[in-house]
């Protein structure tokens, strides 16, 4: 029981440091937004784009690094990242179509019903896949001139997976 209590514990305060880390990029990537598009003139979709370019990447530093302390490496990650992403996203913007089009919610409270769907479902994937911890004996440690761990308890036997 215990132990459940403190698993539960640790991904509430890694929820919370993942919407810390949200409303930072957002501004960061808002604050781009705003440069890009008013102080160089550029077109709003391109200056939208980079501010959430700049955004992601952001959010990936400050999540891999405070929020799942993760030590994997850099790129596989990045690649993870944007490709949970992507399907966190649409899942948004699929909310917002039924709240809007279909339930006919106001917009504001459609647009926080897919806020909500976006933020819970990218956070399970980032804590479940993106950054979840691999094995000691996965290649990665080797790659990264730690000492891998045997695959069995017992190293004098045989691979048991």
């Amino acid at each position: 029981m215990r132990e459940r209590q403190d698993w539960l514990m640790g991904m509430f305060r890694q929820f919370v440091s993942f919407g810390s880390v949200g409303l930072i990029n957002t501004l960061i990537g808002y604050a781009v937004i705003l440069f890009v598009g008013l102080v160089l003139g550029t077109d709003p979709y391109f200056a939208n784009a980079c501010g959430y370019a700049v955004g992601l990447l952001i959010s990936f530093a400050l999540n891999r690094r405070y929020t799942f302390s993760s030590r994997q490496a850099i790129l596989p990650g990045l690649a993870r990242f944007l490709a949970a992403f992507a399907p966190s996203y649409a899942l948004n913007l699929a909310v917002l179509y039924l709240g809007v089009q279909w339930l006919t919610l106001p917009e504001a409270l459609a647009q926080a019903a897919a806020i909500t769907t976006y933020t819970l479902v990218f956070f399970l994937l980032c804590r479940f896949i993106v950054f979840h911890p691999a094995r000691p004996d996965t290649p990665r440690y080797a790659a990264e001139g730690e000492a891998s761990m045997p695959a069995s308890p017992h190293p004098n036997q045989g691979d048991a997976r």
